[in-house]
């Protein structure tokens, strides 16, 4: 909105800079005061007299007092101005939304954990002080970084249903709130919600992030209602190349009916550490890894490079940790031999690997895991594979 007149105001000790965004509901403006650098929110002028509006607000500002957590944006106060306006005082966060950091193809299924690790805690803690958030998304979420690293940060509660408030709820009027693709069945058929609605949302959030694209994003809007309800769940890897035991973990979590999904956020991004990151790699024990590895031959060194760039992205999407690269050759592994995945690694050598002279070699070997990498007899490609490599690809009968 130009023009706007709160940016004439001092609000509540705070001195108002520039406008930093703004949405359907409100503007929102840098500030100085008290708390240092913040970011205050502050509702249209033509809402006050909405009940839906006001409410939401509210709720925001109830739920976030309620939660303190590190991956939650932090509150200041509230308050309401002489024209009836009310504003949000919030922590000022730097860094892009997560929507901006999706690559096309998808993240690497390790730096998806990463993100939704924390966001899960944070929702947990949020449903045990009976908030629903009903609208994680990644446009809801921003990647700050503290003197812990990065710092994933779940915003705008302002669709949140308090499960212990009394009085009319937000969505009282036939009017839709939100955005349809992000809702869960439940919510588009305004049937109660619990936790298992945000067990829903990041089921979605968790096919956006590994795939880069939203679920049934490919189909005619028309129709895209009809699958949100009743259609088969989406799977990942039809998408990317990515472990199967990944699809059951995200189409579990985007189960039509709540009953069928995990019980709680916690018990989904679990499950999917565990597809992706395996008991071994986690519990730091030795086990039976499967290993790649790729030697490439090609005088071309673009060639080379391209291939080793596009081949370590697809196994960094398949779970796999890369423990030896070089400009010609590379070494991978990752717990649990999986047919699958050795037919889904063979799936990445395009026309352009094949033109580089690739040697190609998918074992299983002994290794451990751990936050520094990976270790153990899988590093020594002679101990699992005929070697020197001479086919163009050659996998152990295991894995067939």
């Amino acid at each position: 909105m130009e023009n706007d007149p709160v940016s004439e105001f001092v609000i509540a000790e705070h001195t108002l800079g520039e406008q930093l965004g703004g949405g359907g509901f409100g503007n929102v403006w840098r500030a100085k005061g008290p708390h240092g650098e913040v970011a205050i929110k502050v509702l249209h002028a033509e809402l006050i007299r909405s009940s839906d509006a006001l409410g939401r607000f509210q709720r925001e500002q109830e739920a976030i007092a309620r939660i303190t957590h590190r991956n939650v944006v932090r509150s200041h106060g509230y308050g309401v101005l002489a024209d009836g306006r009310p504003y949000l005082i919030l922590e000022l966060l730097r860094g892009p939304t997560l929507t901006d950091r999706i690559p096309p193809g998808g993240m690497p299924p390790t730096e998806v954990i990463s993100i939704l690790t924390p966001l899960g805690e944070a929702l947990d803690q949020a449903h045990a002080a009976n908030i629903i958030h009903r609208d994680v998304k990644a446009g809801n979420i921003i990647l700050a970084q503290d003197e812990q690293g990065l710092r994933p940060v779940l915003l705008d509660f302002g669709l949140a249903k308090l499960l212990d408030a009394e009085g009319p709820g937000l969505t009282n009027s036939r009017a839709m709130v939100g955005t349809p693709s992000a809702m869960s069945p439940e919510q588009l058929r305004g049937t109660p919600v619990d936790a298992r609605t945000d067990v829903y949302s990041m089921g979605l959030l968790a096919y956006h992030l590994l795939t880069g694209e939203r679920p049934f994003s490919d189909v005619p809007a028309v129709a895209q209602g009809y699958l949100l309800l009743h259609g088969p769940r989406p799977r990942p890897s039809k998408k990317v190349p990515v472990d199967p035991a990944i699809d059951a973990v995200v189409m579990q979590a985007m189960a039509i009916e709540p009953a069928d999904r995990y019980p709680s956020v916690g018990a989904m991004v679990e499950a999917l550490a565990h597809a992706v990151l395996g008991r071994a790699k986690t519990a730091g024990d030795e086990c039976r890894a499967m290993a790649v590895c790729i030697e490439i031959s090609t005088p071309d060194e673009a060639l080379r490079e391209q291939c080793i760039g596009a081949l370590q992205q697809g196994l960094l999407g398949m779970g796999f940790v890369i423990a030896v690269t070089a400009p010609d050759s590379m070494l991978a592994a990752r717990p649990e031999p999986s047919a699958s995945v050795a037919a889904a690694v063979v799936g990445l050598l395009g026309e352009q690997c094949l033109r580089a002279d690739i040697h190609v070699a998918i074992g299983i070997g002994n290794a451990v895991f751990s936050e520094g990498g990976v270790d153990g007899d899988v590093l020594d490609a002679e101990s699992w594979a005929p070697y020197p490599l001479v086919d163009q690809v050659w996998i152990d009968p295991a894995l067939k």
